[in-house]
């Protein structure tokens, strides 16, 4: 018992001394949490951030797929239409013309 009673606090400048140290660790407490806070608020905007970016990524990328399939089809309907021309009686017509006029330049 008797140990218990020396390792009270005997004198008000003791008691204070503890005061002041609790008091300054829950202000280093505190500060710490404000700093973790004022983190969590810039890593949630950064998130954001890259969030945004990565949306506006992919929108460019299925803006660029559309015309890339627009592209395809246009080109497949080139090579239908050409093919059809060039079966057609004025491709051959051509494709004769052209044969004729290598012809006649090689000479």
């Amino acid at each position: 018992m008797d140990r218990a009673v020396q390792s009270l606090p005997t004198t008000s400048e003791e008691r204070q001394r503890e005061r002041n140290d609790f008091e300054d660790t829950i202000a280093s407490l505190a500060e710490r949490l404000r700093q973790l806070d004022a983190r969590a608020e810039f890593l949630a905007h950064e998130l954001r951030a890259r969030d945004q970016a990565l949306a506006d990524q992919a929108a460019a990328i299925a803006m660029e797929q559309r015309t890339a399939q627009a592209l395809q089809a246009a080109y497949d309907h080139l090579r239908s239409v050409q093919d059809q021309f060039w079966t057609s009686r004025a491709g051959r017509v051509l494709a004769a013309y052209e044969r004729l006029k290598r012809m006649v330049l090689r000479r």
